[in-house]
């Protein structure tokens, strides 16, 4: 039996909030094939209302780029949409969210959904594929404990990576003995953020290789960032998630005056993550910090804590 799971855009983020879908939609078709339906939105194919500043043509290559790929991933087949309409004519006997109807669609994108799912035995994986791991592997040829370092460089500017300080981390990262490797913003896929060190631009356009690389690495390390999700919202992938809050949801840009979109503590309370507390499958390597990331010294600490037996090899 197949399940129909419809993702839909006049009330769901073309963003990577869709990984909490899919984890709960998998959850919900349990042994079943899992279909997913991307049902444009009202507003050229998106929401009527969207805080996040990003172009029309940024929407569309996210549908391409970031919610079919997920799909996949999941090990989920999919049909992208171009005419709302077109939704009705997709039924079946099990169909998700619970509720769905074109006429009132139902948000289902939400943390506390996969948090309920993961809580109820679901274990969630968003696998490279076969071909991406032979790319990747091919890349890193002999280098060895490789430590990803994810970049955040978009519009919400407050809320992006200190250069500085991740550029100081990768130099104290080659003392002890690792490999650190660059992944740029998607946003900024192009720009050169990690002058002297390795870069993989690939990762930041593609998300299989992006997959692969992560799984590749002893480490994965990033301070924001929507695909860094493809750690945290697993069970098997290393990281360090160095997860900022901020007092007000919304905070005006002192540089341009920007009204910036920010996460506070009551709205990840909200969603299921209150600050202090871990996701599910949590443990040594796999772990939220809840601080600043602009402190290169504090990142290190808690580096050398998560990998204390790996670093003690590379010493010996």
């Amino acid at each position: 039996m197949t399940v129909l799971a419809f993702y839909d855009l006049a009330v769901s983020p073309v963003s990577f909030d869709m990984m909490a879908y899919l984890i709960a939609a998998k959850h919900f078709a349990g042994s079943d094939n899992l279909h997913v339906v991307i049902v444009p939105g009202p507003n050229e194919g998106f929401k009527a209302q969207d805080h996040k500043p990003i172009s029309h043509a940024e929407k569309v290559w996210r549908v391409a780029h970031v919610l079919v790929p997920l799909c996949t991933m999941v090990g989920a087949t999919v049909t992208t949409l171009h005419n709302r309409e077109d939704a009705r004519t997709f039924s079946c006997p099990r169909m998700y969210p619970e509720g769905y109807s074109v006429d009132r669609p139902v948000a289902a994108h939400f943390l506390t959904r996969a948090q309920r799912a993961m809580l109820a035995g679901a274990v969630p994986h968003f696998a490279a594929s076969e071909r991406a791991t032979e790319h990747v592997q091919k890349w890193i040829r002999r280098e060895r404990n490789l430590v990803s370092l994810t970049i955040r460089d978009t519009h919400t500017v407050m809320r992006n990576s200190n250069f500085a300080t991740w550029h100081e981390v990768a130099f104290q990262l080659e003392k002890r003995g690792y490999a650190p490797v660059f992944v740029p913003d998607t946003a900024m896929m192009t720009r050169h953020v990690g002058e002297g060190f390795l870069m993989f631009p690939l990762a930041a356009c593609d998300l299989d290789i992006r997959a692969a690389l992560y799984d590749a690495c002893v480490m994965n390390m990033a301070a924001s960032g929507g695909p860094f999700a493809l750690t945290y919202l697993g069970a098997t992938r290393p990281y360090l998630y160095f997860h900022n809050t901020f007092p007000e949801r919304f905070l005006t840009d002192p540089k341009d005056g920007d009204l910036q979109f920010h996460q506070t503590a009551e709205y990840l309370t909200k969603m299921g993550w209150p600050p202090g507390s871990q996701l599910p499958f949590a443990g040594q390597r796999r772990r939220t910090v809840w601080a600043n990331d602009d402190d290169p010294d504090f990142i290190m600490k808690e580096f050398d804590g998560a990998m204390v037996e790996n670093h003690a090899e590379n010493v010996a």
